[in-house]
């Protein structure tokens, strides 16, 4: 009888699973950075569309607002969303009454950004959307005019499956703005 070098069995099923261990570990870590990357981007997008306004109010561009009145500002506008669907959108537009809020039959709406279902936006409590929150730049200034109380001057981000994955974007009527990483609280 030959010498025959090969695995026992115990050997074959322990190797297996040790490596359907690992493999779980790296998913269940895949899966959580996945998360905190959708976050993360929802937050960078706002902070990039919030100075996206600042932009143009700073170069004054020129928008066709109705009756041929001159743009007054810019700003950003978090729609109330509709009962039946959880989708959170916010909009760019140009002031064209000068009443530092958005008025859609005055305003012209530049841009509509829908926010990633996954992630819910509130300004002072979970339950606090940030409806009908404006955020108006007017040109030749890069300062906001900010139409409601933003306790600690933040708009809070969270991730609706992992409430503790969370972050927020500063804005500050100076014109600073900012937007934390996600981070487990």
């Amino acid at each position: 009888m030959k010498n025959k070098k090969s695995f026992t069995l115990v050997e074959v099923i322990v190797t297996i699973t040790v490596i359907g261990f690992l493999s779980m570990i790296v998913i269940s870590a895949y899966r959580s950075s996945q998360k905190r990357y959708t976050l993360e981007n929802e937050i960078q997008l706002l902070v990039s569309n919030i100075r996206r306004v600042q932009n143009l109010g700073l170069a004054a561009q020129v928008f066709q607002c109705p009756s041929n009145k001159e743009v007054k500002g810019y700003g950003i506008h978090f729609f109330q969303p509709l009962e039946n669907i959880k989708l959170l959108k916010y909009g760019i537009f140009a002031d064209c009454n000068d009443n530092n809020n958005y008025d859609k039959t005055q305003d012209v709406l530049i841009d509509e950004i829908l926010v990633n279902p996954k992630v819910k936006i509130y300004c002072q409590s979970a339950n606090d959307n940030c409806s009908n929150l404006d955020i108006v730049v007017k040109p030749p200034y890069a300062q906001f005019i900010i139409s409601r109380n933003l306790p600690n001057n933040r708009i809070n981000f969270q991730f609706a499956d992992l409430p503790e994955l969370r972050g927020y974007v500063e804005v500050l009527k100076s014109g600073y703005v900012f937007g934390s990483g996600a981070a487990v609280q």
